[in-house]
């Protein structure tokens, strides 16, 4: 399990002013659970994201991972825990080609030479990406680029894994493919918080929490926040038509069970 307490986070902006990131937030993320985050731009997310992979020490609080605050984690140990997926799969990738850059992040964890090939190999395997093992990264699609850096997540045999908004930049197909992927890592074990920036991603989780200026506003299930469409917009979440139209018809006096946010389950709610 994750617990934060008390944690904020200021920095300072371009005329040296301070601005507060995140603020008194106070949180308990379940092992093994699939968390998603989610907020407007500026909310606080990826500042949020960083510190809980220890990335960014936060200005105040204390963050504890496994009943152990992260400032006291060996950082070879705490890196092969916990780690984050940028948005942006460049800001990640290394080395040229794809065995390159998964060979180098276990370099850089000491793992034993005669291990790594194994572990390469079990991890594309697991990805079905062995295939472009040998492949030049510059010839890779955007959503390859993400499951690359995903992999190399995974590699580390992490128990944690945070991704922020890794389908911002894709189309949709890759979006499909990395959001599946993701499905697949949490289902085979590992614990996955989310930092989303679209409604079909809250889908996805057993545990929500939204953001607002940096301090948490609500936790929950998706069946829950369903029922705060006003909410939803305070917060930034961009509410899919289909769930306008739920409210509506709710509003005007029809009764439709929760939760409805695809067209199949509005059609099947309004047959019954």
């Amino acid at each position: 399990m994750i617990h934060l307490e008390n944690v904020s986070h200021l920095y300072h902006g371009p005329r040296g002013q301070r601005i507060t990131a995140v603020e008194s937030i106070n949180l308990d993320i379940p092992k093994s659970g699939f968390t998603v985050i989610t907020g407007s731009n500026n909310s606080g997310k990826s500042t949020l994201g960083r510190i809980l992979s220890g990335l960014l020490i936060p200005t105040s609080g204390r963050v504890f991972i496994e009943g152990l605050d992260i400032t006291q984690w060996d950082q070879t140990l705490l890196h092969k825990t916990i780690g984050l997926v940028f948005p942006h799969p460049d800001d990640q990738i290394v080395f040229p080609t794809v065995e390159d850059d998964l060979v180098f992040g276990l370099e850089n964890l000491n793992i034993d030479s005669s291990r790594i090939e194994k572990m390469v190999t079990d991890i594309l395997q697991f990805l079905d990406m062995e295939k472009y093992r040998h492949f030049s990264v510059h010839h890779l699609s955007g959503g390859q680029k993400q499951k690359l850096a995903i992999a190399a997540m995974m590699v580390r045999g992490l128990r944690y894994v945070i991704l922020d908004e890794p389908i911002s930049f894709l189309d949709a197909e890759a979006k499909r493919e990395v959001l599946s992927l993701v499905q697949r890592i949490h289902q085979a074990g590992t614990t996955i918080i989310y930092l989303a920036g679209v409604f079909e991603e809250l889908t996805l989780a057993d545990n929500i929490i939204a953001l607002d200026r940096g301090r948490v506003k609500w936790q929950g299930t998706l069946p829950e926040l369903l029922q705060k469409p006003d909410e939803m917009v305070q917060w930034g979440i961009k509410i899919p038509p289909v769930v306008k139209l739920v409210t509506i018809l709710r509003r005007s006096g029809l009764i439709i069970p929760h939760p409805v946010y695809t067209v199949d389950q509005l059609l099947a709610a309004l047959e019954r």
